[in-house]
């Protein structure tokens, strides 16, 4: 493509740097460092020459150093943006030291050519505060014709320092450490714990920070949709321009509107909520349920479009589909719009079986008969609610009722049993206000009821006055 061209597929590949970028665990925080999964450039061996500045592990055989006390660590090739003169380069550093570097993202170079990323060498150095102090090196080199052709020989130098800016995916070439910050670079020297490293498997990218322009949550929220096509800047200068607009804070209008200036269609997504709510434990007796919020997600999505959740797997409850509300679910460009969930509690079914005291004459021992059977439903692992009955001529003994715990299983196994003792009964006599050694009549009769209508009276007399 060419400047002024229209480039086809910008929202298939703002989609794709996304995805990429929410990747990490950086993404939608305050942090500006990104630790992504991604690959290593190609290590340029061959004779052509690279247009960019191309980091390899592998030393070019005809730059070699011939300086004693020096290990090879890495190589660098790379092509006058200018003259097309190409350059390769081995790089030593000094025996029995390990070397470290550090990637700064503040780095600036006159040159725009350059990405803005430089990497300074260093060594563990026990003997300072920090743990490491800058590692001089060795580099030999080699110039190249545009075709490839040697232009001269091999010239080395030394230098109390190293430092080199190739491209951002070569930094994932270097055989060392390349740590984000300096606080990462430090830690490792002193415990020896690698933080946020660039390596052959993921890579480190660098945000603007709140100064220029980070926001996390406008970064969370995201744009949902951009337009498929958009035209190029008409030159460099046009193109750096835009660029500019974006390096410092823009609230989300400002950036719609920067976004739409240079030909991006954004469609920008709005916040929803989803509330998962859970029947209380202590629901109320009348059969109504109280409610107690478990959690709540945040969302995104585009303003007018349909919002999608998904329900939970909550061990004990069961989700309830027709209790969601509200009935209307599509995003608001207010962010206002709120989903609640509501999962009921799972219960059990057991039963409730009545036993009446049956008591047969000349029978000794106590004889039950099942007067009844009915069954509920309860919580698991909560006490089994039941009420008793109310049997002519007998009366409920709560002592009796078997389990003693009587609390629901979840496999719907628990009977609960209920037992009912028959009623004693007493008929008084009318008071007794006779002379003593005169006849006593009967004073009173206890019996009891049985089953099929048989009674047993108890007769008693009264054998003293006050008795």
């Amino acid at each position: 493509l060419n400047w002024g061209d229209t480039a086809q597929g910008i929202d298939t590949i703002f989609k794709s740097v996304k995805e990429w970028l929410s990747l990490s665990g950086s993404y939608g925080t305050e942090s500006t460092g990104y630790s992504l999964p991604s690959s290593p450039s190609p290590q340029v061996q061959g004779l052509q020459v690279s247009p960019y500045i191309s980091i390899s592990s592998q030393p070019f055989p005809e730059s070699s150093c011939s300086k004693p006390g020096y290990h090879y660590v890495f190589s660098q090739s790379f092509k006058d943006r200018i003259s097309s003169i190409g350059f390769r380069e081995n790089y030593y550093f000094p025996d029995g030291v390990e070397i470290i570097a550090l990637a700064d993202k503040d780095y600036r170079t006159s040159d725009k050519y350059f990405n803005g990323i430089g990497v300074t060498f260093y060594m563990v150095d026990r003997s300072s505060d920090s743990g490491y102090s800058l590692a001089p090196g060795c580099f030999a080199y080699t110039a190249y014709e545009a075709d490839g052709s040697a232009l001269s020989g091999t010239y080395e130098y030394e230098r109390s320092s190293v430092s080199v800016n190739p491209d951002i995916c070569s930094l994932m070439n270097f055989p060392v450490y390349v740590f984000g910050s300096v606080e990462d670079m430090e830690t490792y020297c002193k415990t020896g714990v690698v933080n946020n490293t660039f390596n052959n498997n993921s890579g480190f990218v660098f945000s603007l920070d709140k100064s220029g322009g980070l926001d996390s949550e406008l970064q969370k929220k995201g744009i949902a949709s951009l337009g498929s096509s958009m035209v190029l800047p008409g030159s460099l200068e046009e193109a750096s321009a835009s660029v500019e607009t974006f390096q410092k804070p823009l609230s989300r209008d400002e950036l719609m509107a920067v976004l739409n200036r240079n030909g991006m269609s954004a469609v920008y997504n709005a916040e929803y909520k989803v509330e998962h709510l859970r029947e209380s434990m202590t629901s109320g007796s009348d059969g109504v349920p109280e409610w107690e919020k478990y959690s709540e997600e945040v969302f995104y999505g585009a303003s007018g479009s349909s919002a999608a959740f998904t329900p939970l797997d909550l061990e004990g409850y069961a989700y309830v589909p027709e209790l969601t509300e509200p009935e209307k679910r599509e995003i608001l460009a207010d962010e206002s719009l709120v989903i609640r969930l509501y999962y009921t509690l799972k219960r059990a079914p057991y039963v409730v079986e009545h036993y009446t005291q049956r008591m047969i004459p000349g029978e000794e021992g106590e004889k039950w008969e099942l007067a009844d059977t009915e069954t509920l439903q309860g919580i698991p692992g909560m006490k089994a609610e039941y009420s008793a009955k109310d049997y002519s001529g007998y009366a409920f003994k709560g002592s009796l009722t078997e389990p003693s715990d009587c609390q629901v299983l979840s496999d719907g196994s628990l009977v609960v049993r209920l037992y009912y003792v028959q009623a004693p009964f007493s008929v008084l006599a009318e008071p007794i206000n006779k002379t003593v050694g005169s006849f006593l009549p009967v004073a009173a009769v206890i019996g009891s009821i049985f089953s099929g209508g048989v009674f047993l009276l108890k007769l008693y007399k009264r054998i003293s006055a006050r008795a």
